[in-house]
């Protein structure tokens, strides 16, 4: 505005400065036409005074007071534009200044991991990109093997592909350390898939991805394509899905097309990978590319630092110089680059982890930043509080806890095992008493949690913090709420008009999605690793109520009856176990109604249904780690119970003269929500999973009674963080 506002003026200056002198050139003509005019026959006189110079002169004045403004418009618009360039550059030099403090930091982070032992040692890496530049310093040794499927050699005429690889596992020798990648001692599959100018074919990306699953490595790095606005329905991301589904950590950058919506390039919209975006410092990336995808899918998955220094390949020009042989980049290219290189650190770390453990653990070690969750995600990654988690669940629990602690938690983790305390015992000649330890308090519960309402006409889910705060209804005609492992997505039975099947939205309702097809589909429960979910239905000719398997939400009706030794599954009320099994409400296997209680069963139904559980009424299971619980009234009267997946330690958890059902384990698996009318009134109420500490947790505010329409054993609550 300033610059326009000073162009202006200094127009009016010029045109101004051009009046005048015209006006004083007509004066000047005139002045001397009536110095030499002499009176005409009949006149007395000449003319003292001419109106034309009477009006030159007044253009004149007008003309030297415009020049006058204007030009001190110029002197206040230059003052101002100073002003504003000084500021410019004092914000430049405090952004360039945290930049690089942020990129020490991480530098020192790499250091200190290193120094620990993590330096990505027998962790493959494949990357797929513009090729390598295998003579430089930074990378020499560390390439296990090599393959072009473009043609003209593996070398890399872009220079990407060379950065990214040293970022991952770049040895900093030419700049004696100084610019080392994450992994220094990572081995490295390079796959050419990408020509000079960065371009490629979709088949040649596949054969990458195949070539890298052959080559038995643990973590493959994609390239994404400039096509947004995808659904992962396409064949690259399909191929991308498969090559997680075959074991490998598949890391894929988000795009760099933003900010608009809904512009994350392929294969950043397959649903198994780790879609990375790019952080400038504690924001997204104006050029990161955002989500959702075309069929509703929140990406990124998490950020990561959106620029790095890499080794230069021979002949590129990519990114600035910040040494010989050194260039800095900016993309969400590298942001992946970095990804990849903290994910080496993770698996050498803990070589069991899954791929689906990773980003689950990635993702919830992310620090929110505030922003949209199609911006940012999960938010920043924290690699340095993902590798403590891992290297404090030392009891395999899945959870880091006070169980796993050592005293020197930084030193000693990361090596694995607690060391062996030492202690000085101090002589005493008086005996004294060994003081009562005092107990640990349990955390207080924490997270969210869904729950069903009857309004009379419909019912309702709603959502509430688990103190009762921040009370939200967030889907109307829907009933049997169950959230996703992360919390990110809830899965609902659809009743509406015009949803009638089975629904899938975001935590807070919104981009709902059918992903079943029959009124008759009931009671979702979600898989492990998020992706698929199990449900009940008596949508069969006979009416008989199967349990079914949708094979990938994402593809909304791709399901199947689970089949176990040739036959059906016949039950309700599933739920997806920790180990991969499911648990279920049923009768023997042949399906003759005898023998009725819970069952578990393999969800490939590679081995026969077994029966967990021996009474008709246990219902409504949920699991965590080796526990179910479940209702039942075995006991004359609605209760709460425990069983050990393998059928041990039975354990009665309620036991009162109210109805107390639907019981749902928190995330961290150390409390259990549940439904009771204790008093009279409907109620969340909560206890520890060993069924101590009953209190109510907040009313329902509504009816949730059984009734002709209405039976509340039908019903889900379900609790997320």
């Amino acid at each position: 505005v300033a610059v326009r506002v000073w162009q202006t003026a200094q127009a009016q200056a010029t045109v101004a400065y051009s009046n005048l002198q015209t006006v004083q050139a007509q004066a000047t003509a005139t002045s001397i036409r009536l110095a030499a005019a002499t009176p005409e026959p009949g006149e007395t006189e000449v003319p003292s005074f001419d109106p034309t110079v009477t009006a030159a002169a007044e253009t004149a004045t007008a003309a030297a007071q415009s020049l006058q403004i204007a030009e001190q418009k110029v002197v206040a618009v230059a003052a101002e534009r100073k002003a504003t360039a000084t500021a410019v550059a004092v914000e430049r030099k405090a952004t360039a200044t945290a930049a690089a403090s942020a990129t020490a930091v991480a530098g020192e982070l790499r250091e200190r991991l290193q120094t620990a032992g993590l330096t990505g040692r027998g962790v493959k890496v494949a990357i797929l990109s513009t090729g390598i530049d295998a003579t430089h310093p930074d990378l020499r040794g560390s390439i296990a093997a090599t393959k072009d499927f473009v043609g003209g050699g593996i070398e890399d005429g872009n220079g990407v592909g060379t950065c990214v690889a040293s970022i991952v596992a770049g040895s900093g020798t030419a700049s004696g350390g100084r610019y080392k990648g994450w992994a220094p001692e990572a081995d490295l599959y390079i796959a050419k898939v990408l020509d000079a100018n960065g371009t490629g074919r979709m088949n040649d990306m596949i054969d990458g991805l195949e070539w890298a699953v052959e080559q038995k490595v643990d973590i493959v790095l994609v390239p994404w394509q400039d096509t947004p606005r995808c659904d992962g329905s396409d064949e690259l991301s399909q191929e991308t899905d498969a090559a997680v589904e075959a074991g490998l950590v598949v890391v894929v950058p988000v795009g760099d097309l933003g900010p608009e919506p809904g512009t994350v390039g392929r294969p950043g919209c397959a649903r198994l990978p780790i879609t990375v975006g790019a952080a400038e410092l504690n924001k997204v990336a104006d050029f990161s590319s955002r989500g959702p995808t075309l069929d509703g899918w929140t990406k990124p998955d998490l950020l990561f630092p959106h620029s790095g220094v890499g080794a230069q390949a021979g002949g590129t020009e990519i990114g600035s110089v910040v040494a010989p042989g050194y260039r800095e980049v900016i993309g969400s290219d590298f942001s992946a680059a970095h990804a990849a290189g903290a994910i080496v650190l993770l698996l050498q770390a803990n070589p069991d982890l899954t791929p689906a453990e990773v980003k689950d653990l990635l993702m919830k070690t992310a620090t929110d930043l505030g922003f949209d969750a199609n911006a940012q995600g999960a938010g920043l990654a924290d690699i340095e509080e993902a590798l403590a988690r891992v290297s404090r669940d030392r009891d395999g629990d899945g959870i880091a806890d006070v169980e796993d602690a050592c005293p020197d938690e930084f030193g000693s983790s990361l090596a694995g095992g607690c060391p062996e305390p030492t202690s000085t015992i101090t002589p005493s000649a008086i005996p004294t008493a060994i003081p009562t330890p005092t107990p640990t308090p349990t955390a207080a519960p924490a997270g969210k949690i869904a729950f069903t309402l009857w309004d009379g006409g419909k019912y309702n889910v709603w959502v509430a913090n688990v103190d009762g705060s921040g009370r939200t209804g967030i889907l109307w005609g829907m009933r049997q709420p169950a959230f996703s492992p992360d919390g990110s997505k809830i899965a609902v039975n659809g009743e509406a008009p015009d949803r009638m099947n089975l629904q899938v939205a975001d935590a807070n309702g919104s981009n709902l999605i059918a992903v079943s097809e029959h009124l008759e589909d009931s009671r979702p429960s979600w898989s492990p690793d998020g992706y698929r979910i199990v449900f009940d239905s008596t949508a069969y000719g006979d009416r008989r109520s199967r349990i079914y398997i949708l094979d990938d939400v994402a593809k909304r009706t791709e399901w199947h009856v689970l089949r176990s030794a040739g036959d059906d599954t016949f039950g309700r009320d599933p739920c997806w176990l920790p180990d991969g099994r499911i648990v279920y409400k049923g009768c023997d296997y042949w399906a003759r109604g005898t023998n009725c209680g819970l069952y578990i069963v393999p969800a490939d139904g590679s081995a026969i249904p077994t029966q967990l559980t021996t009474d008709s009424s246990d219902m409504a299971p949920a699991a965590h780690g080796n526990k179910v619980i479940f209702m039942s009234m075995r006991d004359g009267n609605w209760e709460i119970y425990s069983i050990n997946t393998d059928g041990s330690d039975l354990k009665r958890l309620t036991d009162n003269g109210v109805s107390d059902g639907l019981p749902a384990f928190s995330p961290n698996g150390q409390f259990i929500a549940f439904v009771s009318d204790e008093g009279g009134k409907w109620a969340i109420w909560a206890m520890n999973a060993d069924g101590s500490g009953r209190r109510k947790l907040f009313d329902l505010n509504g009816d949730y009674g059984s009734g002709e329409e209405y039976d509340w054993t039908t019903e889900r609550i379900s609790w997320a963080p």
